[in-house]
């Protein structure tokens, strides 16, 4: 019975510790939202910061969920006209 209470908590515990990681992301991404647009100096800061955040702790934040959000985010600004495609020389 106790162990089963130990698993529990670890499982509260866990549960509480994802709902902050998730937090935190909402709110370095919104900030970069908020931050201006790409080419802007105020914008690479806070993409930055997100990067760092997320690979940070041990990479236990899924640094494979860098990779989706900088594809998301330049599918977005390709389609928005933000970001123009350069032939490689």
């Amino acid at each position: 019975r106790s162990m089963r209470k130990t698993r529990n908590n670890d499982n509260n515990n866990n549960k509480r510790e994802k709902e902050k990681i998730d937090q935190r992301v909402r709110h370095l991404a919104g900030a970069i939202l908020e931050s201006g647009n790409p080419g802007e100096e105020s914008y690479h800061q806070a993409v930055s910061d997100f990067d760092f955040w997320l690979r940070s702790d041990g990479r236990r934040r899924n640094p494979g969920t860098t990779a989706d959000l900088i594809c998301a985010a330049l599918f977005a600004a390709l389609v928005q006209g933000q970001l123009r495609p350069q032939a490689w020389s």
